[in-house]
């Protein structure tokens, strides 16, 4: 993986938004209000203390493990996209990249945050990617989106509080 940035700096209908792939490290303190918001809406333990834990998320970075995609409008940071990248457990010959964190504000999602998705993926495919898994909150369910887009359900996630 590189660590330089890359970008995408063609308007996206007829709007200012900018994507680009960035090092999470750069831009950790200006997703907080981001991430923070994304818990509110489709956080999975209501009641627990959300606080990332930075230092393991930029060493999971550092170790070439996390790749980050913004989104922005005029420079200021509207949505991200982190990455878990890794050769699979099960199938050591392929490289996999699973969604941590997808979070795009409500004022911009719709066509910007399907392109921008697309472009993720047309970015990690460039990398040598060969499976994409995304996790789709049954609070905010974009999955039709994701089918139209060629990705297909595989398995249904459940959650059971035990402390």
């Amino acid at each position: 993986m590189q660590d330089s940035r890359e970008r995408a700096d063609q308007p996206i209908s007829g709007s200012q938004l900018k994507f680009a792939r960035e090092l999470l490290s750069d831009f950790w303190d200006e997703a907080i209000s981001l991430t923070r918001a994304n818990n509110e809406e489709t956080g999975a333990i209501q009641g627990a203390e959300f606080a990332p834990d930075k230092e393991r998320y930029l060493e999971t970075e550092r170790l070439g493990f996390i790749v980050s995609f913004t989104l922005r409008l005029a420079g200021r940071l509207v949505g991200y996209c982190l990455m878990f990248v890794s050769n699979h457990l099960h199938y050591p010959s392929t490289v996999w990249a699973v969604q941590d964190t997808l979070f795009v504000s409500k004022s911009y999602r719709g066509l910007g945050a399907v392109k921008f998705i697309k472009w993720i993926d047309s970015q990690l495919k460039g990398m040598s990617i060969n499976v994409v898994i995304r996790q789709v909150s049954s609070k905010l369910d974009y999955s039709r989106t994701l089918e139209r887009m060629g990705y297909g359900a595989i398995e249904t996630g459940f959650i059971r509080r035990l402390a």
